[in-house]
Order: C-alpha cells, then structure tokens, then sequence
C-alpha cells in the first residue's frame, strides 16, 4: 500500500507486501492496526509517522516500523523484524506488548516507555535511545541490553522493571532514576548493570541492587531504600526520609544526613562494607538488628566515621531469646578511626534496653539488658489480665518467652491474642440471634396491631422458623419459634452457633397509640475455633459448649401518619440474660479455661418506622424502613473469667463485645406481581464495637 502525500489508515485485517513494504507512506501520515501487517518491511513512513497497533495485532517485517522523520509509536499488540523498531530524529515509543529482534534502532533521540516485553534475536535489544522510562521487561542476553545517544541520557527503572544485560549511557552527562512504589525487599524491583552513567538517583520503592550496579559520579538516595548486596562505586548521601542498606560494599564516601538511614543487612542480619569515610550528621539513624546467638548487623568501614552529636542508633526487635543479663554486639568497625558518638540507644524491645559504648580505635558496641518491667507494663487494656496471667507463670513457661522478647507492638498483639477477648464477640453475637419481637409495618388500618420477629442475624441464617398469630378486637397475640444456624467468622475466631428459639407477645391498639410486652428464650450450641497468633508464635484452639440467652421487652408506638403512607415513632425498652457453663478449649499453650458465665443487659431504643403502598404499572409496590438509636448497659462484671489450661492464675478475658451505642436500620420493598411477589430486604446494626450487615432477595408464589 503506497501513499505519496499524508494519509490516515485503519486497518482491521491483512496488509500483505510480500517482497515490498507493506504499508509505505511517502508524504507522512498514520496506520491504525488492529489486524495484520507483513511485508519486507511492515510499516515505513518518510515524513513525520504515527503508528497505533493494538492489542491482539501484528506488525512485521525485515524491518518492522520505519520512521524516516521521526514520529511516534505506540504498541499494544506484537511487532517483529531483525529491526522491529527504526526511527528518525525526536522519536517516541510507547510499549506494552511485545516487540521482539533487534528492538529498537534510533538514529535520533528516541524515547522509550516500555512497560511490556522487548526481546533482542542475540545482542543489544534496544540501540540509541535518550530517554528510557522501563516498569517491563528487556532481554538483551549476557551483554548489552541497552545502548543510550552520546547525549545527555535518562534512565527511569519503575516497578516491575527487569532488564537482562548491561545499560551503556554512552558519552555525555547520563543519569539512572529508581522510581519503585514497592516498599519491601523484592525482584520486581532490581537494579541491574549500568555502564558510563553519572548520577544515580534513588526516587521511591526498596531496591535492591545483587550484582555489580556500576561506577557513578555521585549517588543520591532522597526515598524509599537502596540495598546494596553486591558492589556500588560512588559517593553515596542518604537524605530525609531514605535508607541504605544491604550486605555488599560500597566504594566511595557516605553521607547520612539529618533524617537519613542506613541499616545493613536490610530484612536480615548481615555486614555491609564501605570502601570510604561515613559521615553520621546530626539527626541521623544507624538502625541495627541483633540475635541471641551473638550476631547482629554490622557495618565494616575501611575509612573514618565521624558522628556528629543528635545522631542516634536504632535497634528492631526480633523474635530471640536473650540471656538475663547483658548481650554485647560489636556493630561497627572503622579502620581510620571513629570520631564522635551517639547520642543515644533506642530500641523498640518492649522488656529490654539499649545501650552504646563508643571506643576511638574504631569500634562501637551495642548492649542489650533487661529493663525489669513487669509484662502488664506493655499490655493494652484488653490483654492487660492475660498479661498479668503469662507473668504468673514464671520466667521459664514457654508462653512467657514468646512474649518477653516482643516489640511494644508485638508484645500488645500477643496479648490482645491470649486474651480470649474475641469470646466476647460471640456472645454478642448470641444476644442477636434471639431476635425481636416488634410491632409490625401493616397494623395501623386495623383494630389490632401488628406483631413482628426479627434480627439482624436471622435475616442470613441457616434454617426457618414459623409462625402463629392470632387478632380478636385490640388484641393481637403472637408465637414465633424455630432452628437456625449462624457462622461468625474473623481473623481471630470462627464460631458456628445452632440456635433453637420460641418467643410470644400480646400486644394491644387504642386509637393512634400501640404497646406490646413479650418475652423469648434462646439455647445455643457453640462450636468454636480461635487462632492465636502474634510475632514468632501462632497456634489453634478449640471449644465446645451451650448457652442460653433470654429477653424480655416492651414497646409502645404512636401513629403520626396512618393510610397508604404511615408514619410512627416508638419507644422500646429490653432486658437480656445470657448465661453458659464453665468450659475449656482443647490446644497448645494458650488455651484457655472459662468460668460459668451470668450476664444481664438492659436495652433503651428510640426510633421510627415508615412503610407505604401503592400501585405502578400495574404493579403493587409496598416499602417500609425501621430506623432506630440504642443505648446498652449491663450489670456485672462485662468481661468473661479466664485462665490459662497451664495456668490457674484467672484473668478478666477482655473487654465487652456488646455494642454499648448503636444504630439499626430494617429495610425492605415488596412488589406483588400478579400471584407473585418478590421481597428484597436489608437490616444494618451499626455500633461502637462491632456492624452487622444482611441482605436477602426472595420470590413467592401463590397458588
């Protein structure tokens, strides 16, 4: 297909040139391809080109794409050819497909963004760009991969970016950008060989460098994290906000500045070396982590460190088991000599303390002693009874030293875990399933009132219930009983509850004003499983055993609105025993023994409820909403009783899992059709501690 002046062409089937070009532009122009292209040469354009191929398209050809005056490209699809790419002056490439034989030949100052695949036949796969932006793949086999201008060149490395082969900046002032979103150690974000570049810039993301990254004038890490594990050449300056590390050498000068971290090892214990002077300035981290076994992270320099005063060292914790008196690690050497000290230790052990001892001959020594605190003193309130409990157990229990060698934070995990708190949640949970009894939406054209079940549960559960009811002048009576099964289901707990139910009320209508008084009772067997896991430990317990909850409430209601749209406020008053025995779970070391239970709650709720009727389309459409506040208070003590099967030291369990403050929401919309009607319902309980949320779509027919 030849054109002489500038032409537009889509194409969405097959362009075949057979020993000619297939598609030759002479005056300029565009090709749209989503189909197939193939000729000597798949795409060539004198002038200025633009070059769109889709996803699922094909281009190819001795030379795939030729921009003689330059132009630009982008590529969803695949491109082929012992040129796949040839451009003039001022091109741009844009790929996220595939493009495979010698990728990319630029006589210009083409920019490439490359966020697919390109794969070189043998050699350089990508020759003569100026600017590189890569978060794709680019195989250049063992040698070079990339070939840059003799200009001024910009590489970008984003995540994903992998290169196989070395980066040649070629002469001129070049510059390698490490751009990554990744904020831990990982293969999609490696830095591999680079060659006659300047200046490296560290942007964002951890990188890591394994191999020989190259030799720069300076390097500067201004974000995220550079770990060096095998050898960098340059003066490194680590700023705010930005860390070094890794277990391979640097040559050249390094400079923490105020904010700036450097941490060997990276995520593991290791030693990093640098060839050079380091420069610790004020505000400054040196972060270290260390092993009972006398290893820690080390930074061996070949040079003088100089620490200024306000730099501080760091050490993480781990999950180890220290001797009861003082651990000594040497993690710094210096050959030159060391100037200055750290002004302090910190560490974020929750029993334990650091301490530093700076000697001018060049080494420095961490210390690790015990800080005497009680367990309890790291607990939140919730684990703060486990706590006391673990400690009870003296300082040889296998529980005490899984948490004694904790973080702050890992030590309240652990207890927040070996608390049983999530109990609690069960139990709430029961105090839901034994439902409402409510005064209905469809009572207020009749002399009796309407008389409802319902809960947030039930509307999700497993099983039926049934019904009786019965009207006779102002008064209605009402029976509701059956089976069903509810599943809580958490990080922490799963409990499949089989409840079985029977709950009756009278209620009774005057003019606007309604009131009802009922009563219902509950017998729940309790299947559970909890999972116990915090840092370096993790296991799983078991339990069986029944409860039973009883409620007993009134309600009185005033009509507002009465017709085809209704309108009432009401008041509710409820009171809920739950009571269940004394049990234990079956597990490990943190398993758990609890006292027979007694809890008694009193209920206040205020709310209003809407419902109308009317007719669309032939259609009978019938919408109601229940929206109602609640407050909750209990009597007793709100925490269940505990103790550890290994233990007989008892502790309050946690905090109540009853929402102390909530807000419910009953929803729903009949359409009859006919003999048939569909019902879609919603029901919300939303509250400080916990939210429920159901919804159900049926279908009736009647015969």
């Amino acid at each position: 297909m030849n054109a002489s002046a500038s032409s537009t062409i889509d194409n969405s089937g097959s362009i075949i040139g057979d020993y000619a070009q297939a598609v030759y532009l002479l005056g300029g122009g565009s090709v749209t391809n989503r189909g197939q292209i193939l000729g000597s040469t798949g795409i060539e354009i004198y002038g200025l080109g633009s070059v769109s191929n889709a996803l699922g398209a094909t281009i190819q050809g001795s030379a795939g794409i030729f921009l003689h005056g330059g132009g630009s490209v982008t590529n969803a699809g695949s491109i082929t050819g012992d040129v796949a790419f040839l451009g003039g002056t001022s091109s741009t490439l844009t790929n996220s497909g595939t493009i495979n034989g010698l990728a990319v030949f630029s006589g210009g100052t083409t920019t490439l963004s490359n966020s697919g695949t390109i794969t070189s036949y043998g050699g350089t796969a990508v020759f003569g760009v100026g600017s590189l932006s890569n978060s794709g793949t680019i195989n250049g086999g063992a040698g070079t991969a990339v070939s840059m201008t003799s200009g001024n060149d910009t590489a970008t490395l984003l995540t994903g970016s992998s290169i196989s082969g070395a980066v040649d900046g070629g002469n001129g002032s070049d510059t390698l950008r490490l751009s990554g979103t990744v904020p831990t150690p990982t293969t999609s974000q490696t830095v591999g060989r680079f060659l006659n570049f300047e200046t490296l810039n560290v942007l964002g993301g951890y990188w890591t460098a394994p191999g020989n990254t190259g030799t720069f004038t300076s390097t500067t890490i201004s974000g995220g994290a550079l770990a060096v594990n095998g050898t960098l050449t340059s003066p490194v300056a680590v700023n705010a906000g930005a860390m070094l590390a890794g277990i391979g050498t640097i040559t050249g000068a390094t400079t923490l500045n105020s904010g700036g971290m450097l941490a060997p090892g990276g995520s593991s214990i290791g030693t990093l070396n640098i060839a050079g002077n380091v420069a610790f300035n004020a505000g400054s981290t040196f972060s270290v982590q260390t092993n009972p076994n006398g290893t820690s992270d080390k930074l061996a320099v070949t040079g003088l460190v100089n620490i200024a005063s306000g730099a501080t060292i760091q050490v993480l914790a781990g999950i180890a088991t220290y001797a009861p008196t003082t651990t000594s690690y040497i993690v710094l050497t210096a050959t030159g000599g060391i100037n200055g000290k750290f002004d302090k230790a910190v560490t974020d052990y929750a029993y334990y303390n650091a301490s530093v001892n700076v000697q001018k001959k060049g080494t420095v020594t961490l210390n690790i002693t015990p800080n005497g605190k009680p367990l309890p003193s790291a607990a939140s309130l919730t684990g703060f009874g486990a706590a006391t409990a673990v400690e009870s157990l003296g300082t040889t229990s296998a529980l005490y030293q899984s948490v004694v060698y904790q973080s702050l934070t890992g030590a309240r995990q652990a207890f927040d875990a070996l608390s049983g708190s999530a109990y609690a949640r069960l139990d709430a949970f029961m105090d839901r399933d034994v439902g409402n009894i409510r005064l209905g939406f469809d009572g207020q054209d009749s002399e009796a009132p309407a008389v409802s079940w319902s809960g947030v549960n039930s509307l999700a559960a497993r099983g039926a219930n049934s019904t009786m009811s019965s009207r006779r002048g102002a008064l209605s009576l009402f029976m509701v009983g059956g089976r069903y099964g509810t599943r809580l289901s958490s990080d922490t707990i799963a409990g499949d509850i089989d409840t079985r139910f029977l709950a009756s009320a009278a209620a009774f209508k005057s003019g606007r004003f309604s009131a009802l008084a009922g009563a219902a009772s509950a017998w729940h067997d309790v299947s559970v499983a909890r999972t116990i896991a915090y840092p370096g430990f993790a296991e799983r317990s078991y339990a069986r055993y029944r409860a039973r909850s009883h409620r007993m409430e009134v309600e009185g209601a005033y009509d507002l609105l009465r017709g085809p749209v209704s309108f009432t406020p009401y008041a509710g008053y409820a009171h809920l025993m739950l009571s269940s025995p004394a049990f234990g779970e079956i597990g490990g070391l943190s398993a758990l023994s609890f006292d027979r239970e007694n809890r008694a709650l009193n209920q206040l709720r205020l709310g209003a409820r809407a419902a109308a009727k009317f007719q669309l389309a032939g259609l009978r459409f019938a919408p109601h909403v229940d929206a109602a506040i609640e407050r909750v208070w209990g009597a007793g003590d709100p925490a269940r009783t505990a103790s550890f099967a290994i233990g007989d030291q008892s502790f309050d369990s946690g905090a109540l899992g009853f929402n102390t403050r909530a807000a419910s929401v009953d929803a729903g919309l009949d359409v009859q059709i006919g003999r048939a009607t569909l019902t879609a319902s919603y029901r919300a309980r939303l509250g400080d501690q916990w939210r429920d949320r159901a919804a159900m779509l049926r279908a009736m027919l009647r015969f």
